[in-house]
């Protein structure tokens, strides 16, 4: 995976520009991650500084082609980790359990990932 950036903000600023689309073209993945993140994190946390480095990959060919997103977050642990819950989007044309976004602690911080 390539690194794209590495940043220090506070969480209500990442919270705030995920639930923005990040500048995406196509901003759904960092929206519905932003708005994971809205619920899960307290507002007296939200001044807390963190490190966010945010990575990029591909891997498979063909109709197993995908990409993959991933904003390594150092300074805050999330109080609760997992998988985020389908959209109707996702039921009405299928999914696979391993592309649903996660959010997930680490040693220092926390993961929040995904794939399309």
């Amino acid at each position: 995976m390539k690194t794209v950036y590495i940043k220090t903000l506070s969480l209500g600023a990442l919270i705030d520009a995920l639930r923005q689309g990040e500048g995406w073209f196509d901003p759904t993945i960092p929206r519905r991650l932003g708005h994971a993140l809205d619920a899960l994190i307290p507002a007296e946390d939200r001044a807390t500084s963190v490190t966010v480095t945010f990575l990029r990959g591909s891997y498979g060919y063909g109709p197993d082609f995908h990409y993959m997103y991933e904003w390594r977050v150092t300074g805050y642990r999330l109080p609760q980790e997992g998988r985020l819950a389908p959209t109707t989007r996702e039921i009405v044309f299928g999914f696979r359990n391993a592309e649903l976004p996660r959010l997930s602690n680490t040693e220092d911080g926390f993961v929040a990932y995904a794939e399309w």
